[in-house]
C-alpha cells in the first residue's frame, strides 16, 4: 500500500513538471485540452494539476478563461535563481578578498521568511578557523549580524511583528531575550551602517555585516566576517570599514547607485 501510494506521489509530480514545461515563448497561453493531447496525461488529470497550480500561484487563468499562462510564483522562483547566481559570482571573489584582507571568515546570505539562507562562505590565510556551512537555512535573523543586516530596512513596528517573542533564556547571556531588546540594536545598527553580533549565539565569536543593495535600493542580500572575539575587537573600527567597502562594491555591481551624501559614516 505504502509503495503503491509513493508511486502515485511520484507519478503526479512527473506530470506536473510535464505540463509547467508545456509553456514556452512561442505558446505561453494553453488550454488544458491541448496540453493533454501534448504530454499524453488524462485530460481530467492535467485539469485537476492545473488547477492546483493556479491555486499555489504557478499559472494563472485571469486574462484570458480556459486559457493557463506561467503565474507569478514562477516568475519569482525564477528571478530568485537569476539574482543568486550572479550574486554569487560578484561577491566571490570581493569576499575572498574581503577574507584574506582582514583574515576572518566571510559569509553571504540571502533572506528565508524569518530566518537566513548561506549561499556563500570564503574561509581566510588565518590559521584561525571557523567553519560554517553554505547552502544551508540557517539561524533566525535577528540571532547574526549578517541577518541584522537583511533587517536594517524595516521599522520597528515590523521587527516587532516579525519577531513578537523571543525565546528566553538566550543561546548566551548576551542574547537578545525580547524584542525591546532587538528593536534598539537595529536603530543602532541603522544609524552606524553596519551590524554586529557580540556573542549572541556564541561565546567567543564576534560577527560584522552590512547589507547588500541592487538597482531597486532594496536589500537583496547580506554579508558578514566571523572571527573570536579577542582578535577583532580592537580592531573593529578597520573591520567595520572593510566590511561596508565590499558590500557597497558588490552593490554597486549588482546596480545600486550609491548616494554618498547621504551615507553616515
Amino acid at each position: 500500500m505504502e509503495e503503491d501510494k509513493a508511486h502515485y506521489s511520484v507519478r503526479a509530480v512527473e506530470r506536473t513538471l510535464r505540463i509547467l514545461s508545456s509553456f514556452n515563448a512561442l505558446q505561453p497561453k494553453r488550454t488544458y485540452q491541448e496540453i493533454a493531447q501534448e504530454t499524453g496525461i488524462p485530460p481530467s488529470t492535467v485539469f485537476k494539476l492545473m488547477q492546483l497550480l493556479v491555486s499555489a500561484g504557478f499559472l494563472e487563468s485571469e486574462s484570458e478563461p480556459g486559457r493557463y499562462e506561467v503565474g507569478k510564483e514562477l516568475f519569482r522562483l525564477g528571478s530568485l535563481y537569476l539574482v543568486n547566481r550572479s550574486l554569487i559570482d560578484v561577491a566571490g571573489p570581493a569576499l575572498e578578498r574581503l577574507a584574506n584582507r582582514v583574515g576572518l571568515l566571510a559569509t553571504l546570505a540571502i533572506r528565508d521568511e524569518d530566518k537566513i539562507f548561506s549561499l556563500f562562505t570564503k574561509s581566510s590565510n588565518s590559521p584561525i578557523g571557523i567553519i560554517k556551512p553554505a547552502g544551508s537555512r540557517g539561524a533566525p535573523m535577528y540571532m547574526s549580524s549578517v541577518g541584522k543586516a537583511l533587517m536594517l530596512d524595516l521599522s520597528d513596528e515590523e521587527v516587532g511583528r516579525l519577531y513578537p517573542t523571543l525565546p528566553s533564556p538566550g543561546l548566551t547571556s548576551k542574547s537578545f531575550t525580547n524584542t525591546a531588546q532587538l528593536i534598539a540594536d537595529m536603530q543602532q545598527s541603522r544609524e552606524r551602517g553596519y551590524t554586529i553580533d557580540d556573542e549572541a549565539s556564541a561565546i567567543g565569536l564576534f560577527c560584522v555585516g552590512a547589507p547588500i543593495r541592487d538597482s531597486t535600493k532594496g536589500i537583496i542580500a547580506g554579508i558578514s566576517v566571523t572571527g573570536v572575539k579577542v582578535a577583532m575587537i580592537d580592531r573593529l573600527p578597520e573591520i567595520a570599514v572593510r566590511v561596508r567597502e565590499t558590500a557597497d562594491e558588490i552593490s554597486r555591481q549588482m546596480g545600486y547607485h550609491l548616494d554618498v551624501v547621504a551615507r553616515a559614516f
